[in-house]
């Protein structure tokens, strides 16, 4: 089962940027929403590797979580 897709506003991105994404979406052949959807998804679960990570360092130490009081 799919989950419904979350809006995340629209977002403004740098000339370049947009052109990069553009360009792949077209050679593609896919959507730029789907695109960005991808690469979003992508850096997304590399958060969440690195967070499993930090995680088990922390609890290394003796932490038992990150709770990012120290912002």
């Amino acid at each position: 089962m799919s989950l419904e897709l979350q809006d995340v506003g629209a977002i403004k991105v740098h000339p370049e940027v947009h052109a990069l994404i553009k360009g792949t979406a077209v050679i593609e052949r896919i959507e730029m929403n789907a695109l960005i959807r991808e690469i979003l998804h992508e850096w997304a679960a590399k958060r969440v590797d690195a967070m499993s990570m930090a995680v088990a360092l922390a609890k290394a130490k003796g932490l038992s979580e990150i709770t990012g009081d120290w912002k």
